[in-house]
């Protein structure tokens, strides 16, 4: 567990946590659809996220980490090992799932501290690549990812329906 400068802990998850993770996650799926409607989640979002949280507590392969000031939790990261195509001459990396930060704790730098939480994590496996996945119309999330030192190294692109159209 390290402190940040704001004051707030990173620790790792714990199963107590999952009414505060959901909350997250909420505030992440709203942030994602009213960008994306395809990113909407599905009516039992909470049935499989809580059982996602509960298995992801027990691999060793994923990193759960909280945010965590005055006795409530704040910020929310998950990373897992990831292992290439066997097709590319690369080497396991680490990949972050998700990251997402209360909105009233924005701005804090609790999200910086959570991606170093996640690097400490991969440097202990022996992994030095992270990478992660955005919504691409999030200014926000761009920016935060330039900030850390992130670069841009794939653009996912849909055929179909633009997002907000009707089918």
């Amino acid at each position: 567990m390290r402190a940040t400068p704001a004051g707030v802990r990173i620790r790792p998850a714990e199963r107590g946590d999952l009414a505060a993770v959901l909350h997250l996650w909420s505030h992440l799926d709203a942030h994602q659809a009213r960008l994306d409607p395809t990113l909407a989640p599905v009516e039992e979002a909470v049935v499989l996220w809580t059982a996602e949280f509960k298995s992801i507590l027990r691999d060793e392969g994923v990193c759960v980490r909280v945010a965590e000031t005055q006795g409530a939790v704040v910020g929310l990261v998950t990373a897992h090992v990831a292992v290439p195509r066997p097709l590319y001459a690369s080497e396991p990396f680490v990949f972050i799932d998700e990251i997402v930060v209360d909105p009233a704790w924005r701005q804090r730098g609790i999200a910086g501290q959570l991606v170093e939480e996640v690097r400490h994590w991969a440097r202990g496996l022996g992994l030095a690549r992270i990478e992660a996945r955005m919504v691409a119309a999030s200014v926000e999330a761009r920016a935060f990812w330039r900030r850390v030192g992130g670069n841009e190294v794939a653009v996912t692109v849909r055929l179909g329906t633009a997002p907000g159209a009707p089918a």
